[in-house]
This record gives C-alpha cells, structure tokens and sequence, in this order.
C-alpha cells in the first residue's frame, strides 16, 4: 500500500518527536513520516527532500522562503495558538491537542484540499456486521451488545459500537467524552450526503480503552436520528463498514421494528436477538417473529446469515457451553446477575469482570468461529 511522505518540524524535539512516534506508531501503514527539528540541517536536507515530500506539517520558524515558493507537498502549519487559522495561506493545525485530534484535523485539512485523504483512514479488513436487537424493552440489549463488541476485542478484533437508539444508554457503559465531535455531526453529512465521509466519521470516532472498543459519542442524536431515512441508514452502514479497519461492526439497534430495521438485518451477517422472561413476551415474540419472516420474504436477506437467540435474566443457571449451533442457529440461556455494572465517580458502567462475560466471551467466540473473523490485533 502506497503511503504519504510526512515531513514534521518544530524545535522543540520532545514535542515533535513524540508527535511522530504516535504517527509512526498508529498510522505507519500511512504515512512515512520524516523529523527535523534544527533549522540549519532542514535547510540542507531541503532540497533533496521537497520533491519527495507529500505533506508538511512544521511551525513558522521552519517557514523559509524556499518552503514559500516551492510548489512540492502540502503545507500546513504548527501553531501554539487556537484562534491562528491560516500563515500565509497556509492552514493552521493547534499543537497543543491530543495527538489524535492533531492527526484527525491533518486529515481533514487533506480531504478538503483534495488529496485524496479518504487513503489515510481506509484499511483493507472484511468487516462483518453484527446486529443486536429486541422485541422488547429492558431485556439487557445494550449490555450484551457492549459484552460482545469487549470480548470480541479481546479476541484481538477491532471493534466498532454502533448505537442506533433514539434515546442511548451506552452512556451509562462507556466513559463518553465531553465537548468531542459526536454521532450528530456524522449525521449531519449523511444527510447532505458529504463525500467525505470516510474523513469525517474518522474524525468522530472515539475509542474507550477500558472495554478496547470504538464508537460515536451519540449524546442527544435522537432528532438528528429521527431526520434520516432508510437511504440515509444504509449509507452509514456502507461508509463505517467500506472504511475497512474493523473486523467486527456490532449494531445496537432499537427495540422492535422501524425504518432503519431493514437496512440494518440487510447488512448483517449475524442477529443476536435478546429477550427476557416477561408475561408479554410469548405475544410480543410471536409478532416479532412473523416481521422478520416477512422481511426475510420480501428481501434480499443473506441466507447464510448466523443467528443466535439469547434469552437473558433467566432463573436458575445457564451454561457457557449451552452455545450449540445447529444450521446457523443457536438458542443459549444468560442467568440474572448483579454484578453486571460497577460505579465509576458515581456512574454506572459495564463491569469488565462481572461473570456476565464468560458467555460473551463463548458468545464471541462463536460467531468469530461462524463469521471466519481473522482478528489482527489493533
């Protein structure tokens, strides 16, 4: 795979060199990445290493004449102030951010000049989808679909969370970011159908590194969701799934059907449908069962399609090893358990260590098994 020769530049050498080992060490399938951080050697390398140089990202004190009037490589400056949006033309990136933000706005700056910069967020993984949903409410979805994308990453997948509610309560299981791009914003260009998208989904994704899962921050989307159609929910799937660095997509949808129910079980090469004992749940599974019949009918559903149904909170104990499939399918029984979320500064979050994971840990490792997952590691 070609990649981009990145020239950085700055002379403060801890700074510059930490950014370029983060670079070298998260983007080295994308970038070549080059470091100079004494004027008088730039100057002597400069030359030879223009012409070889597809971006640069340097201060101002490393802007000489040469670098103004040479017509090789991109230039975009270094700078320690946030309100400096552009030097002589030239775009301005805030140093002083995360290392990710610094390489998501290097990106985006990219992207709008037309580089081509859709390469530098594009892997090459067989991403699979799977979908997580319901019949009804408070049979534990979420917490499944949160046990399943951590112990797939366990596995050494990468993982995506994809939380399609309305209203989510992933909050309550992943450490969310404040003040980040959220969910909304890639919403938004889905909706103006944007180009980028490629760019601007890798600029809201965020990563929680307890649970070595990524996902949108989807704080307050439910308008923005209420506003997209089917097309709309099928081009997220495509665009999240067509960026090729995930091995597992995991889609926590919203219980029932609605408009975006279609274009999820569409995508998916696995169902995990969840339910609970409850006295409506024999009339509420019968109605579901009957739409998805009817879906399967009227569409172009993946016959090969793994489905396991997992009735959860059960009384009594249920096995690990009760995950048999048999022709695509398996039924497994999740008991009750209390420990399945710990407080975190007073918040409740998904307990890595509840027993809960060791049938999403079996869960995991059947549909890696069944979906042909060759996890790489991240």
């Amino acid at each position: 795979m070609t990649r981009f020769n990145l020239m950085l530049a700055d002379s403060d050498e801890h700074y510059i060199d930490s950014l370029g080992k983060y670079i070298s060490s998260n983007y080295g399938n994308r970038f070549n990445v080059s470091i100079y951080t004494h004027q008088d050697a730039f100057r002597k390398l400069l030359g030879e290493s223009l012409s070889k140089t597809d971006i640069m990202l340097l201060t101002s004190e490393f802007l000489f004449e040469e670098i103004l009037n040479a017509d090789a490589g991109t230039k975009i400056i270094l700078t320690p102030s946030k309100q400096e949006k552009n030097i002589n033309d030239f775009p301005c990136i805030f140093k002083y951010q995360p290392a990710d933000k610094i390489v998501g706005d290097l990106i985006s700056i990219c992207s709008g000049m037309d580089l081509g910069a859709d390469f530098l967020v594009k892997g090459s993984k067989k991403t699979r989808m799977v979908a997580v949903l319901s019949p009804q409410g408070g049979s534990g979805k979420t917490t499944i679909a949160t046990g399943l994308s951590y112990q797939l990453g366990r596995l050494g997948a990468r993982v995506f969370y994809l939380n399609i509610e309305p209203i989510s309560s992933a909050s309550f299981l992943m450490n969310l970011p404040e003040n980040k791009c959220d969910m909304n914003e890639v919403l938004y260009h889905i909706k103006q159908n944007a180009k980028n998208m490629p760019v601007i989904i890798e600029k809201a994704i965020q990563h929680d590194k307890r649970l070595n899962v990524d996902y949108f921050a989807s704080t307050g989307c439910s308008l923005e969701l209420d506003e997209l159609n089917e097309k709309d929910m099928s081009r997220l799937l495509s665009e999240i799934k067509g960026l090729g660095k995930y091995d597992a997509v995991v889609v926590d949808m919203q219980t029932g059907f609605n408009r975006f129910s279609i274009p999820v079980l569409l995508s998916s090469d696995a169902l995990v449908i969840v339910t609970a004992p409850d006295i409506t749940l024999s009339s509420k599974l019968s109605v579901f069962n009957k739409e998805m019949e009817r879906i399967a009918a009227g569409t172009d559903w993946k016959e090969d399609c793994v489905i396991i149904h997992a009735t959860n909170q059960i009384s009594g104990h249920g096995s690990p090893e009760d995950f048999q499939f048999s022709q695509g399918y398996c039924d497994v029984r999740i008991p009750y358990l209390k420990d399945i979320y710990e407080l975190r500064e007073g918040t409740p979050v998904y307990n890595t260590e509840s027993r809960i994971n060791v049938y999403m840990k079996h869960m995991a490792q059947c549909l890696a098994e069944k979906l042909s997952l060759e996890p790489e590691g991240r």
